[in-house]
């Protein structure tokens, strides 16, 4: 099923970043498409390396912002992004080794989807409300 950006729930105040979200869930719903018309297997490195080499991108620019705006979910965040990162490269290895099925392909949807709606709305969107209490210089 698509994700849909949801302003209200998902928004960090920063648009960088917003974009950034919005293409996690293009790719998403991309994969999602080619599953359900059963192309999820062929689809799966590919979509896999892209959302590894695109983790790695926007971790570090979320990472910073949080940082730089001193949220508290930064540290959540940064654990929450390792365990991404493993989960991930464990899915990639285990395919090396075993070859993509139909279930990987459903594991990486399922997994994909959960994360980006439930890390955007209850990690990321937390960077808002730091922002908006940042003390003004």
């Amino acid at each position: 099923m698509p994700i849909m950006w949801d302003h209200q729930r998902m928004s960090t105040g920063l648009t960088d970043l917003d974009e950034q979200h919005k293409k996690w869930i293009h790719i998403a719903d991309a994969f999602d498409l080619a599953l359900s018309q059963r192309k999820g297997v062929a689809k799966l490195c590919e979509t896999l390396d892209a959302v590894m080499e695109y983790a790695e991108k926007h971790f570090g620019l979320e990472e910073d912002y949080m940082a730089l705006y001193n949220c508290p979910e930064a540290e959540a965040n940064r654990s929450a992004h390792e365990q991404f990162r493993k989960l991930y490269a464990g899915l990639r290895q285990q395919i090396e080794l075993q070859g993509a099925t139909m279930a990987d392909a459903v594991e990486l949807d399922f997994a994909l989807s959960r994360w980006i709606t439930d890390h955007i709305c209850s990690v990321d969107s937390k960077l808002r409300l730091a922002i908006e209490n940042k003390p003004k210089s």
